[in-house]
């Protein structure tokens, strides 16, 4: 295989490598029930995921957030309510998700899912959301021993997080044949 060869099919590579990942699309609309007492009514949408979203979590800061009550959600789905600081000091709570039947299939969406919550930060809730995804196990189980397989992070809609690994791997692979053929051509 020539160099020109070897060379076009590594930018060909690297071309297809530097794109946007995204299993979800999370957008919320905010509303102030009184006082310090807010909600958030997500609409969450299989954005970019080949396969189905079965389980995912939003956290809410333990510093900012307090009361998490589940107002609604899917039917279809267990849904898991964990209150900031439940176990320690500066525990986030979150609100975690797991498919009872079919999850959420590309382009399919959950509707109303509301949470409420006492605001305990300065002015309005416009901090960062952070969303995992995780993996089921064997079992139909949320897999959490290897890491969340997409974490996005929000104020209130979340935007595509760029994954640059294979690009970057395959620039440094790049650099690496240039090296070895720029040392073959002075050993000549």
């Amino acid at each position: 295989m020539s160099f020109r060869n070897s060379l076009f099919g590594f930018l060909l590579s690297v071309m297809g490598g530097f794109q946007s990942a995204q299993a979800l699309l999370i957008t919320s609309d905010l509303t102030n029930i009184s006082g310090d007492t807010w909600q958030y009514n997500y609409t969450v949408t299989n954005n970019n995921s080949v396969t189905e979203i079965l389980n995912f979590s939003i956290y809410f800061d333990d510093f900012d957030y307090d009361n998490l009550i589940l107002i609604s959600g899917p039917a279809d789905w267990d849904i898991l309510v964990e209150q900031p600081g439940a176990f320690f000091a500066g525990e986030d709570g979150y609100i975690d998700l797991l498919a009872l039947s079919s999850g959420l299939g590309l382009g399919q969406s959950i509707f109303n899912l509301i949470v409420r919550f006492d605001y305990t930060g300065t002015g309005s809730p416009a901090g960062e959301q952070f969303v995992d995804v995780f993996p089921l196990d064997a079992f139909g189980f949320p897999d959490y021993s290897n890491g969340p397989i997409d974490t996005l992070v929000t104020p209130t809609i979340l935007n595509q997080v760029p994954v640059h690994g294979s690009g970057a791997l395959l620039l440094i692979g790049f650099i690496a044949l240039l090296a070895t053929r720029v040392q073959s051509l002075k050993n000549k």
